[in-house]
C-alpha cells in the first residue's frame, strides 16, 4: 500500500466514534474547530512536543514517536512511548477525566499492533491519560479488542472507497460535534423521514 494511502490512527478513532464525521474529515477533507477540539488542542501542547530517549525517573520516555505500517495500513503518532523494567507500551494523552471508550481503547491497541511490527516484540497492555483527572487507566490488549481492531480497519477502507458518507448517527454524540453545521444530521433525518413516509401522510388533503 502506497504511504499516502495510509490512515491516520487517530482516524480510526474518529471512526468508531461517528463514521460519517471519519467520511467528512479523511475523505472530504472537512474539518472545523470548536471550543471541544480547540480544548484538546491546547491540552495536548505538552506532550506534542518531541522528546526522544529521555530519562524520566524509573521509565525511558520518547514523545510525539511517528509510526506506520503498510501491512495493516495505518500511520500516526504514539503521544508518550514508555520503557520500564524491559517493557515496552503506548500512553495516549485524551482531554477528559476518564470514559474507558472504545474508540479510544482501539487507537491505543493499533498505536501497539503497529509497535509490535516495527520493534518485533509482543506490547500486551498501554495505557490512556487523561489530562483533567490525572489519571491513567490500563488497557489490556487481547484477542477481543484486537479483533475489534482489525476489522476497524476493514470498515475504514469501506467507508473511505465509498463516495458518500454513511448516514448520520443522529444521537447524543452530535451534540458539541464540531462539524455538526456540515453533517447537518437533524435535517437529514428529517427529510429522510418524510421521504420514507406514505404520500397520503405526506401532504394533508384538502378539504371544502
Amino acid at each position: 500500500m502506497a504511504k499516502d494511502n495510509l490512515i491516520p490512527i487517530s482516524m480510526i478513532n474518529t471512526l468508531i466514534y461517528c463514521p460519517r464525521r471519519f467520511h467528512y474529515e479523511f475523505v472530504q477533507g472537512e474539518w472545523k474547530d470548536n471550543v471541544h477540539t480547540t480544548e484538546g488542542k491546547i491540552k495536548h501542547e505538552r506532550v506534542d512536543k518531541p522528546v526522544r530517549g529521555r530519562k524520566e525517573r524509573d521509565r525511558i520516555v520518547t514523545r510525539r514517536q511517528y509510526i506506520a505500517s503498510e501491512n495493516l495500513g495505518v500511520a500516526g503518532y504514539v503521544d508518550l512511548l514508555e520503557e520500564k523494567k524491559g517493557k515496552i507500551y503506548p500512553v495516549e494523552y485524551k482531554k477528559g477525566r476518564g470514559g474507558g471508550w472504545l474508540n479510544d481503547k482501539i487507537q491505543l491497541c493499533l498505536q501497539a499492533m503497529v509497535l509490535e511490527e516495527t520493534l518485533g516484540r509482543k506490547i500486551p497492555f498501554g495505557y490512556i491519560y487523561y489530562i483533567s483527572s490525572h489519571r491513567r487507566r490500563k488497557v489490556e490488549f487481547d484477542d477481543d479488542l484486537r479483533s475489534r481492531t482489525k476489522e476497524a480497519i476493514l470498515r475504514a477502507r469501506a467507508i473511505a472507497s465509498n463516495p458518500n458518507p454513511p448516514e448520520p448517527v443522529h444521537d447524543n454524540r452530535c451534540n458539541g460535534c464540531s462539524i455538526r453545521d456540515i453533517c447537518l444530521p437533524d435535517e437529514t433525518a428529517y427529510l429522510k423521514d418524510q421521504t420514507e413516509r406514505p404520500s397520503c401522510l405526506r401532504f394533508p388533503s384538502r378539504s371544502g
